[in-house]
């Protein structure tokens, strides 16, 4: 074999070579498991080096190897752009998709507040303002996503089937979590504030999962104080027990879309099976998350003979058994 032969031979040997090295280090780059989307929690310490969150991600069975992802780490030259921090990642995620993540990090962390009486649409909107992930995105996992939890097996389907579960707190969001990561952790903390002993006494008073939550909300939206939330739940509970339409304004401005000062005529007779002017008893599903207390409310409402009450606007409520004296005060304190 003459001398140009082997070189040649050597040459095509060599560039095998580094092919399967090229592509060895490209799968050992990729997802551990394509197309699994399931949420991985894990923690970055203050103070980790690159060592450590590549053998934390490792020990997590996010990414295949160590010192592949340490290379692309390397080739990225984002090794020092890495922030400490709660992350949920899944296993579908590439090597470059979990850098970019912990390196957004940097930008989009921080806590984000979900107050008490936000809609799910208001909470999409409040995300995305936090660049923590898109209302289309939200809202796109809102309808089609999976969430095994008990509380939601008798909640509505579609758009709204998530109103009223996704619990009202601060949390410790960062940017490039999935929208999905987002309302599972809303709905664990619904899980683990709706506590054994709610659930007992709810079972107890013949509720479900969707009435009591229904309940909440309304009342989250009409009391004018905690204080007050058992007394203004009593009075729907009245209201139901005879028959009696609930006639919720803040039910007409879910529907509207919008909170108004006063509704007119023509709003209280919108039609939707959210109108509790048109609709007798409670609407299909929850109309914003309620909180701790107003949860609470629905199922320890206070027993009282009461059927009308009236914002006066300085933050109390006047109650009435007598509509009469109710059209009274409504003259009184509604100009």
């Amino acid at each position: 074999m003459g001398k140009g032969k082997k070189i040649l031979i050597w040459v095509i040997i060599i560039l095998l070579i580094i092919g399967a090295l090229f592509i060895g280090f490209k799968w050992q780059s990729g997802p551990v498991e394509k197309g699994n989307t399931g949420i991985v929690s894990i923690n970055i310490p203050s103070g980790s080096s690159s060592d450590k969150i590549s053998d934390i991600l490792e020990e997590n069975n996010l990414i295949k190897n160590s010192v592949v992802f340490k290379l692309n780490l390397k080739i990225s030259g984002k090794a020092g752009e890495m922030k400490a921090g709660n992350y949920q990642l899944n296993k579908g995620m590439s090597n470059r998709d979990i850098i970019d993540i912990l390196c957004k990090n940097k930008i989009n962390s921080g806590y984000v507040t979900i107050p008490e009486g936000y809609t799910t649409r208001q909470i999409a909107e409040r995300l995305e303002s936090k660049s923590i992930t898109s209302k289309e995105d939200f809202y796109n996992a809102v309808k089609n996503q999976k969430f095994d939890y008990e509380f939601l097996k008798d909640a509505p389907t579609g758009e709204n089937r998530l109103e009223g579960f996704l619990f009202p707190e601060t949390y410790d969001f960062h940017g490039g979590m999935s929208a999905e990561a987002t309302i599972k952790t809303m709905l664990s903390q619904f899980d683990k504030n709706f506590t054994a002993d709610m659930r007992s006494d709810m079972k107890k008073s013949g509720l479900t999962f969707n009435q009591v939550v229904t309940m909440a909300s309304i009342v989250q939206k009409e009391a004018g104080s905690i204080a007050e939330m058992p007394k203004i739940a009593g009075v729907f509970y009245n209201r139901l027990k005879i028959k009696m339409p609930l006639q919720s304004c803040s039910t007409v401005q879910y529907v509207l879309g919008k909170t108004k000062p006063r509704l007119s005529i023509k709003d209280t007779r919108t039609k939707s099976p959210y109108n509790t002017y048109l609709n007798k008893g409670l609407p299909p599903g929850p109309i914003c998350c309620p909180g701790t207390a107003a949860l609470k409310a629905a199922i320890h409402p206070e027993k009282n003979d009461y059927l009308y009450f009236l914002a006066k606007g300085d933050g109390t409520t006047i109650f009435h058994k007598d509509y009469n004296k109710f059209l009274k005060d409504k003259d009184k304190y509604i100009k």
